[in-house]
């Protein structure tokens, strides 16, 4: 037996499917499916005709047999027969085209003639992954057959399965409680199975085992192309959802009983009002859910969302399925703030594209920390105005990241502002009763290093200026939020003044491990507390320690005792690009003095 065969398992004979490859035809003849084709295979303009038949056509009817006249979704984009071909066809040429602009010199500018058989090649996959980019919705709903039969696509293709009981008796079914993400994982098995030779012969198998598993910078550009094609079909969609909506409105017809995302989005303003108006959320107190700035709204999450549900449902729960479906606990807060987040109405964190933040909520001496949202106060604004002036919140908030904890900056919250640096004490007479050559005081040798001494010690030499702030070719940077030490300077500083008696150059990890034990210094994945900062533009990698600046200084008394660094934004350095840095300077040398760059 075959391996497919095994994999297959038993099914009637073959013979006795009805295969309605007319069916298919007469599908894929419609003019604005035909003409997404006929682009395509324009576009890919160095396959040869025979493979062109085979690589596109052959593809869009074989992927056309699985999914027939499934809709996309159940209710947000593309909810309709035809549904996800349709959408598929539309995000494959999308990311099509935006690969024709991209040469993807990442992988062949080492060998320009690999760049010739290459480029195609990559073109082909922003296609062929982008058509398949949604099949794994197809195990998200049941197809049922009169006689209870429901459709297997491990088993058969939807193209055999309504030859065999007629689609049109057919009854689909989406699955509950399958969430948002769920076909992403599903589409990798189908993407294998609708491969193919012919593809798998064109694309080769180094390619195609780096699309599966995204390990090149090509492959990876390639799925960035896949998701705004993605975005960019569904927000067309959504819009024209909603433009026909309005057109009924205005004609005074019948509204049909859906309503896009979009639209019930619109409800969440008045439903957020409304919801301060009753108290079930409180605005702008340490305890509250809601908290004002001036560009943005913080919700707390996931309590607002939660709170926000019933109410959103009594708007458009009668005409939305979607809202319908939220429910009020952790999980119907998630799909919220997802479709808020996919109408770009939250603030997301510009690296890593996440829409949760956690805040340190500061008033009158007292704190809180919680996790939040931040949605666009342009968004909430016209319905807040039933709530009169809406006061800003009156106390400050900090933000980080909620996934490592790296400090964000939020346009528009109150934030203490710089305390002025005060001039240093104007130097004392010396006394006459003490010796005019008296000795200094010796510091005394710390035996061991200790975590809590040594942090002591470094916080008292920056305040007593010990170790140099604040200056360029200075080995300490205070912030607002963060304390940059240079590495192995600053601990040589305490060996010079006699405090320590480990030589840092040769033992520098017994400094890195004690301070490792330290809550207030920040730790980089598997522990390490030294990371690499530019403290300008185009200057060579420092390494450094960073110590939380509240938590390496007492008090705003001791604050009061520092000049902030203000004069360039100081960025911290993947582990990439100090190898980029180094390596850029070592060719400069290797340029200027070539034994120099031997050495």
């Amino acid at each position: 037996m075959s391996v497919v065969a095994w994999l297959r398992g038993p099914r009637k004979d073959d013979r006795a499917i009805a295969r309605p490859r007319e069916e298919l035809g007469r599908i894929l003849q419609d003019e604005a499916r035909l003409e997404k084709i006929r682009t395509a295979k324009n576009l890919l303009s160095d396959l040869a005709p025979e493979e062109s038949h085979r690589l596109v056509d052959g593809v869009a009817r074989h992927f056309l047999s699985y999914v027939l006249d499934l809709p996309a979704a159940e209710s947000y984009h593309h909810a309709r027969a035809f549904g996800l071909l349709d959408h598929s066809l539309e995000v494959a040429e999308f990311a099509l085209r935006s690969a024709l602009t991209h040469y993807f010199v990442c992988d062949t500018q080492a060998y320009p003639e690999r760049q010739v058989h290459l480029l195609p090649r990559i073109r082909y996959a922003a296609w062929f992954f982008g058509l398949l980019h949604d099949v794994g919705k197809i195990l998200e709903v049941e197809v049922r057959a009169p006689d209870e039969t429901c459709w297997n696509p491990f088993e058969e293709t939807l193209a055999d399965f309504a030859g065999r009981h007629g689609r049109e008796r057919c009854l689909l079914v989406w699955e509950k409680g399958r969430g948002l993400n769920a076909h992403v994982w599903h589409s990798a098995y189908f993407t294998g199975l609708l491969l193919g030779p012919a593809v798998a012969r064109y694309l080769g198998r180094r390619l195609v085992r780096e699309y599966l598993a995204q390990r090149s910078l090509a492959a990876k550009e390639v799925l960035r192309l896949i998701h705004e094609a993605d975005r960019r079909s569904t927000g067309a969609d959504v819009r024209q959802q909603a433009q026909a909506a309005h057109e009924a409105r205005s004609e005074g017809g019948s509204v049909p009983l859906h309503v896009a995302v979009k639209d019930y989005l619109e409800k969440v303003p008045v439903a957020l009002s409304n919801a301060i108006l009753k108290g079930v959320l409180r605005l702008n107190v340490l305890g509250g859910e809601v908290f004002a700035g001036h560009r943005w709204i913080l919700l707390r999450y996931p309590e607002a969302l939660i709170g926000l549900v019933p109410l959103l449902q009594e708007e458009v729960g009668r005409e939305c399925a979607a809202v319908r479906a939220l429910e009020p606990n952790q999980r119907g807060a998630h799909d919220l703030a997802e479709a808020l987040h996919r109408e770009r109405l939250l603030f997301a964190d510009p690296a890593i594209d996440t829409w949760k933040v956690k805040a340190t909520i500061e008033q009158r001496g007292a704190h809180a920390v919680v996790n939040g949202i931040l949605v666009d106060r342009a968004f909430l604004e016209p319905a807040l105005g039933t709530l009169g002036d809406l006061q800003d919140f009156p106390g400050e908030l900090f933000f980080v990241r909620a996934s490592d904890e790296k400090s964000l900056s939020i346009e528009g919250f109150k934030v203490p502002l710089p305390l002025p640096s005060l001039p240093p004490a104007p130097a004392l007479p010396p006394s006459p009763l003490a010796p005019a050559s008296a000795p200094a005081a010796r510091a005394e040798l710390r035996r061991i290093v200790s975590p809590k001494v040594l942090i002591e010690d470094i916080r008292q030499a920056i305040l007593d200026r010990t170790i140099g702030s604040n200056k360029l070719r200075q080995p300490c940077f205070v912030l607002r939020d963060v304390t940059y030490l240079a590495s192995p300077i600053g601990f040589q500083i305490l060996v010079d003044k006699g405090l320590y008696d480990r030589d840092p150059s040769a033992e520098l990890n017994v400094y890195l491990n004690a301070l490792a034990k330290v809550p207030c210094v920040r730790k980089l994945p598997g522990g390490r507390v030294l990371t690499a900062v530019s403290v300008r533009p185009g200057a060579n990698p420092l390494r450094v320690v960073a110590f939380d600046t509240a938590g390496l200084f007492r008090d705003q008394a001791e604050l009061a005792q520092l000049r902030f660094w203000t004069e360039s934004p100081i960025r911290e350095l993947s582990d990439d690009e100090v190898r980029a840095a180094q390596a850029a300077r070592a060719a400069s040398a290797s340029d200027d003095d070539p034994e120099e760059a031997d050495a």
